[in-house]
C-alpha cells in the first residue's frame, strides 16, 4: 500500500481555511446578493426546461442546500461553507439547540468565497441535462461538458459577488 509521505516542515502546506482567510471573505449580506443575482436565471431555467424541475442550491465540499433557505440551515447542512471563527461556532452552538440566530449574528458570519451556486433537478431527463450544459446562462467554465456529469454551475460565490459590485 502507498502512503503519502508527511508534510515536512520545510514545504509547509497552508490549509483550505489558511488559504481562504487570506483573501476577503463573502458576508451573509454578499451571497444574498449573489442568490438575487442567479434567481432570474433560475426562473428562466425553469421555464425553458420543465420537466426537469430545476431549482437552486450552495454547494461546498460535496454538500448542498437548496437556496434561497435560512441561514442556520445552510450552516447545519453545509458547515464547511463558513468561514471557521468564534461567531461560527456561536451560531452552529445557537442552530444546534434549535434557537434562533440573532440578525447581528447572522450579519458577521462569511462565507467562505469558493461556495459554488448550482442547479439540482427534481427530476431526470438526461437529454434536456445535456441541452442545459450549453446553454449561455450557466457558467459553461466551470459546468462539466461531458454525458458523464450532471452538474450544472451557475456560478462561484467571489464572481458573483464581483458581478453584482459591478453592475
Amino acid at each position: 500500500m502507498n502512503a503519502i509521505p508527511p508534510q515536512t516542515q520545510d514545504t509547509p502546506c497552508p490549509t483550505a481555511d489558511q488559504k481562504i482567510l487570506q483573501v476577503d471573505a463573502p458576508s451573509v449580506t454578499q451571497l444574498m446578493t449573489a442568490i438575487e443575482l442567479i434567481e432570474p436565471v433560475v426562473r428562466e431555467l425553469k421555464r425553458d426546461y420543465p420537466t426537469l424541475m430545476p431549482y437552486a442550491v450552495m454547494t461546498h465540499s460535496g454538500a448542498d442546500a437548496a437556496i434561497p433557505d435560512r441561514i442556520s440551515s445552510l450552516l447545519q447542512k453545509i458547515p464547511e461553507a463558513f468561514v471557521d471563527h468564534e461567531t461560527k461556532k456561536i451560531a452552529r452552538a445557537l442552530v444546534s439547540k434549535n434557537h434562533p440566530l440573532p440578525q447581528e449574528l447572522i450579519q458577521a458570519l462569511t462565507i467562505k468565497p469558493d461556495c459554488c451556486l448550482e442547479i439540482r433537478f427534481q427530476h431526470l431527463d438526461y437529454p434536456q441535462i445535456w441541452r442545459m450544459q450549453t446553454d449561455p446562462r450557466i457558467d459553461l467554465t466551470r459546468t462539466p461538458q461531458t454525458k458523464a456529469s450532471i452538474r450544472i454551475v451557475l456560478g462561484v460565490l467571489d464572481q458573483l459577488v464581483s458581478q453584482s459590485q459591478q453592475a
